[in-house]
């Protein structure tokens, strides 16, 4: 059975591996964390319910628009990364970042 030492020794390299995947993961975002943050708000203020009915990129273009991030590479990341809609990206990507 381990003893403290090693149980903590164990401990330390989980949150180390943990915090260099997380470094890895933020390093190949094809834009910065704190413009999907804003992406996310964005959608969640003005998607509606019956959006679902017709799932679509609407307001995930918007702002890559009005921001002059490109689109065609951002919606292909989100559809190979589960975010095939606005509500998909909510539902499937937005999580990743908290």
């Amino acid at each position: 059975m381990p003893n403290r030492n090693e149980k903590n020794k164990r401990k330390e390299l989980v949150r180390q591996w943990s915090l260099e995947q997380n470094e890895k993961f933020l390093n190949s975002l094809p834009m910065r964390k704190e413009k999907f943050l804003e992406l996310f708000d964005c959608i969640d203020e003005n998607i509606t319910l019956d959006e679902d009915d017709f799932p679509s990129f609407r307001w995930t273009e918007k702002f890559l628009t009005a921001n002059s991030i490109d689109r065609l590479l951002m919606i292909n990341w989100f559809i190979q990364n589960g975010g095939g809609s606005d509500s998909e990206i909510l539902w499937n990507i937005e999580d990743t970042f908290q």
